[in-house]
């Protein structure tokens, strides 16, 4: 901000001189080259101070949250009413010094015609043969000569604080300008966070209430499965009971050998139930791990969106300090969010196809399509943001 000031002073003061110079264009052009010269100096000065604030801030990224977010937000409004302030009051100043340049322009203006009156008088008494009070009037017309250089260095330093308010108005509307961009692309970015951690939130909610459904259909089938075993374990208790008893074989009659055979057919039924249902407790127990691990990489995966937010919003924040204005219009960010949610709509849509799949087929089949299963993509969304961040650090 100084070298900027210094620069600003340092043109005013090169427009001045060029004014001058049509005078006196021999001594006045030294110094003109030797302003210029020192505006380029100071330039580059400006230059090399920008690129260490660049490397600076992209060598000290840290992590913030959507709070900081917010803080940052509202500071940045604080910021921008405090300069819209400010240059109310330089605008209200420069009114003021506008009303006593013209003041004393017309105060000029009233000496230099009472200068006027006082030569054309002296020149009429030098006619004159009268010549008595020629000490005095000349005496006089040099007061009045110094009083008019006054008023005219008075005018001239007037001029200058105008023009310096001026600039000083001009540099606080750009800043002004800056700052409210960067709370409205502020406020954007924090919208479309809030947004992606709902989706987010909502994804896990789905993934646990699929979660405790499953645990309560494993529950029920291990139930099932331990009443048919203590049906099963009843029966062959029973059967051999009624088969080592000595001295019934005379009442067994040839329906016994009939219900034997059911009975028998009966348990290899019950065993291969038994064993289909074995299989669809394992399905549900591996469908399970597998919930439970996407519930993992979605927490992992907000974790990982959230940081990429934050170093988005930090360097932005140190880009805009750098002086580059980086605006994101409401309708890119719309196309970003948008395919990445149809893609997670597609991606809910095939898990539940590939679960009803599972369900509905043969263990052989579970085995088959848990090797071809191929392991998840990089959300969109995420390589999107990336792409954004590198993009940024290469302007």
């Amino acid at each position: 901000k100084m070298l900027a000031g210094e620069i600003a002073f340092s043109k005013s003061t090169l427009k001045r001189l060029v004014d001058q110079s049509v005078n006196d264009p021999e001594n006045s052009k030294p110094q003109i080259q030797n302003l210029e010269r020192e505006i380029q100096e100071k330039q580059r000065q400006m230059r090399s101070l920008e690129q260490r604030i660049t490397e600076s801030g992209e060598a000290s990224i840290a992590n913030a949250s959507s709070i900081e977010m917010q803080q940052k937000v509202m500071r940045l409004m604080t910021q921008c009413n405090q300069k819209s302030f400010e240059l109310e009051i330089i605008s209200a100043d420069n009114r003021i010094l506008q009303e006593q340049l013209e003041k004393k322009c017309t105060e000029n203006n009233e000496l230099q015609e009472k200068v006027r009156l006082l030569e054309q008088r002296q020149s009429n008494q030098k006619s004159s043969p009268s010549c008595s009070g020629n000490a005095v009037s000349e005496e006089y017309v040099e007061e009045l000569k110094k009083k008019v250089q006054s008023q005219e260095s008075e005018n001239e330093k007037l001029k200058l604080e105008h023009v310096q308010s001026v600039e000083e108005k001009s540099g606080l509307r750009v800043q002004n300008q800056k700052l409210a961009e960067e709370a409205s692309y502020a406020k954007e970015l924090a919208s479309a966070a809030a947004i992606e951690l709902k989706n987010l939130a909502d994804e896990v909610t789905k993934l646990s209430l699929q979660n405790a459904k499953l645990e309560k259909e494993l529950v029920a089938a291990k139930d099932l499965a331990a009443a048919q075993t203590r049906n099963n374990n009843s029966m062959n208790s029973v059967s051999n009971r009624n088969g080592t008893k000595p001295g019934r074989k005379a009442r067994i009659s040839d329906s016994w050998n009939l219900n034997q055979e059911d009975l028998k057919m009966e348990l290899q039924a019950r065993k291969q139930r038994e064993a289909v249902i074995e299989a669809k407790l394992a399905e549900k127990q591996y469908i399970e791990e597998e919930y439970k691990k996407k519930a993992e990489e979605a927490k992992r995966r907000e974790e990982a969106l959230e940081n990429d937010l934050a170093n988005m919003w930090v360097l932005v924040a140190k880009l805009k300090k750098a002086g580059g204005v980086l605006s994101v219009s409401k309708s890119e960010e719309a196309l970003v969010a948008e395919p990445a949610m149809e893609d997670e709509n597609k991606n809910q849509q095939d898990v539940i196809l590939k679960e009803r799949q599972v369900l509905n087929s043969s263990p052989e089949e579970v085995i088959v399509s848990k090797t071809e299963e191929t392991p998840p993509k990089e959300e969109p969304l995420v390589a999107r943001l990336k792409a954004r961040m590198q993009e940024m650090k290469e302007k």
